[in-house]
């Protein structure tokens, strides 16, 4: 696995000034050692977005209306809804899905040759320690990249341009990926066959343990 360092800046975009203290952006550039260089290299960008819900609920009161101020966070709210199977796990597991910390994963772009080497799993793990202390939930939009409109970064669209395969295969194929580093398939609403298709994984042990099936996930 390729030696690599992130360097992280923490903002508060202009479409997340209401969220207050509850919603943190960080946008990250990776960098690999280039031994014929001598120098470190880019080789992708990430970003995340963390979700305080605690924070969230005290000042808005309720987790859906406080999401409802940034449209992209809104489409998460799904994850709190009675209809949610990870969220009844979690309930029964006795757990207070509330009270956890939210880690979503906006998007990880990295250059083709550093793809398929771990560093993706690298990469979550790493933000899982700084950001949410690996106590709380990692999530997802299992939607391929260059899909998004984070293409309109001129960097990230570059290394998505190669990318020939349509949205059912590439989807088909990110999800069996994230599945083999622990992350399971949510259905928001099982009665809806048009909701969105998320993923999650616990960032801690402990989760994992109520929420692991009998898939062997040797990346963990």
């Amino acid at each position: 696995m390729p030696s690599l360092s992130i360097t992280y800046s923490m903002e508060c975009t202009s479409q997340l000034e209401d969220t207050g203290e509850f919603a943190s952006v960080y946008k990250g550039e990776v960098f690999s050692f280039d031994h014929n260089s001598d120098e470190e290299v880019k080789v992708g960008c990430v970003q995340f977005t963390l979700i305080n819900v605690y924070h969230a609920i005290d000042e808005w009161g309720d987790i859906h209306e406080a999401l409802d101020l940034e449209a992209r966070l809104y489409n998460y709210s799904c994850l709190f809804s009675d209809h949610n199977e990870f969220s009844d796990c979690i309930a029964d597991a006795g757990m207070d899905l509330e009270e956890l910390q939210v880690l979503i994963v906006d998007h990880i772009c990295l250059k083709e040759e550093f793809r398929g080497l771990g560093v993706t799993q690298q990469i979550i793990s790493d933000a899982e320690r700084r950001f949410a202390h690996n106590r709380g939930l990692t999530v997802l939009m299992c939607v391929p990249l260059q899909f998004t409109n984070f293409t309109d970064d001129p960097y990230i669209a570059e290394q998505v341009s190669s990318f020939n395969e349509n949205f059912e295969t590439s989807q088909y194929k990110l999800e069996c990926f994230y599945r083999t580093i622990g992350f399971r398939p949510i259905v928001p609403d099982p009665e809806d066959s048009n909701s969105a298709h998320f993923m999650a994984r616990p960032s801690s042990v402990d989760y994992y343990k109520v929420l692991s099936d009998d898939t062997e996930n040797k990346n963990l």
